[in-house]
């Protein structure tokens, strides 16, 4: 392996791990770091990655010159700036993040890399502050997509758009985005679809309709005097996913707000997800809503031990908390540890006998067991009380008993 496939290797992976929400959890492979170690600059590069989120010191010494002179040397050196650019941004260096982004488009050549270096060089001005500059660069990349014939592409970066419009109170480019939007929403994820009823319901709010404010509330069953506070919490997700995490916590240190938005940002951002809640545990370390949180983070990637730990520091921190109790009990049973998992549930059935979830939790409980008569009256008991997951399990076991691992 020489030096430009090591590049083209490190590239790979690094997008590759950021799309699957495990940038921060994988290292970069052994005989790629090998190689990378024989450039300075792919040396710190390929450190960055592996010390991501803490990888700040590092970015510190990358020296622009040095990373533009190598990206002008290999085939895929716009999408190696992108990159990099990508990681000075999220390591809170944003002037050096946008010169290597501006870098990125003198040598880019496809019409999707520019896009996408335009959207992230958006991302990274509008988490700066820098709005106007953002809304320009999203504008851009807007035109673009237009031309990729790809919906979700031109649906992120229209959405970036209208946001920032609203956050700059340009109303005209706001509407046309919202009508642009509006034409796309077979195409668009539930995040996409909140972001837009939002963005309208501030604008007619503004415009002073009142009855198509309160229509758009009630259709969307958004209480009128949340939706600043909805949109503030949009505004906190673009703010985090990029790592500005001081930010958002100079003007809220809510703990609730700080957990749920950090469990929001978990696929696109799930180590600075975790350094989140890691904070709101310094902010209280007594509440357990973080210690909840990062258990289910853990119990997301599989790591069933660390998730058990989480939800016992939640219940030494407050020994009512049936939330922790509950998933605790379902990371139990994920481990075959059925005895255990059968005392935190009666321990939460102690706290909140009529929880809908305590008979779902029984049902799944004795599933386990390969009690299905059973496990069947408790999840018709749950499905009663409206849990969604056990209408779902009963139409499963009408087909026969649940497979193992169900």
């Amino acid at each position: 392996m020489d030096i430009p496939e090591a590049c083209e290797a490190l590239i790979s992976f690094f997008f590759k791990a950021l799309d699957n929400g495990i940038l921060g959890y994988v290292k970069v492979p052994e005989d790629v770091l090998s190689e990378c170690s024989k450039h300075p600059v792919l040396e710190k590069v390929a450190s960055s990655i592996n010390e991501y989120p803490e990888h700040a010191e590092l970015i510190r010494e990358l020296s622009i010159p040095e990373t533009v002179a190598l990206a002008k040397q290999i085939s895929k050196g716009g999408e190696f700036l992108l990159m990099c650019g990508m990681l000075c941004d999220y390591a809170n260096f944003p002037e050096k993040a946008i010169h290597m982004f501006s870098e990125a488009e003198e040598i880019a050549e496809e019409p999707l890399l520019n896009v996408l270096i335009k959207y992230e060089k958006g991302k990274s001005y509008y988490a700066s502050g820098m709005l106007r500059e953002a809304l320009k660069s999203f504008e851009e990349a807007t035109n673009l997509s237009r031309n990729l014939s790809d919906a979700n592409i031109l649906i992120e970066v229209l959405s970036r758009k209208a946001f920032t419009a609203k956050m700059l109170g340009e109303m005209n480019i706001l509407e046309e985005s919202i009508g642009e939007l509006e034409k796309l929403g077979n195409y668009m994820s539930d995040f996409h679809l909140t972001l837009l009823t939002l963005l309208k319901a501030w604008l007619e709010r503004e415009k002073g309709n009142v009855d198509e404010f309160k229509q758009i509330c009630e259709s969307a069953r958004l209480s009128p005097e949340n939706l600043d506070e909805e949109l503030l919490f949009a505004h906190s997700i673009f703010l985090v996913e990029r790592g500005r995490i001081d930010e958002v916590l100079s003007t809220n240190r809510d703990l609730e707000f700080i957990s749920d938005l950090a469990y929001s940002i978990r696929s696109i951002a799930p180590a600075f997800s975790e350094r989140l809640l890691r904070r709101a545990i310094e902010i209280d370390p007594n509440s357990s809503l973080p210690y909840v949180y990062l258990g289910l983070l853990a119990r997301e990637r599989g790591e069933n031990e660390k998730a058990l730990n989480m939800f016992r520091e939640a219940l030494k921190r407050n020994p009512q908390d049936i939330t922790a109790y509950l998933h605790a009990a379902s990371t139990l049973l994920t481990m075959e540890k059925i005895e255990e998992a059968e005392k935190y549930i009666k321990e939460a059935e102690k706290i909140s006998p009529d929880n809908p979830y305590i008979p779902y939790m029984y049902g799944l409980l004795h599933i386990k067991k390969k009690d299905f008569e059973t496990a069947k009256k408790y999840l018709e008991e749950a499905a009663q009380k409206g849990v969604t997951a056990a209408y779902v399990l009963l139409s499963m076991m009408e087909k026969g008993p649940p497979r193992e691992g169900s």
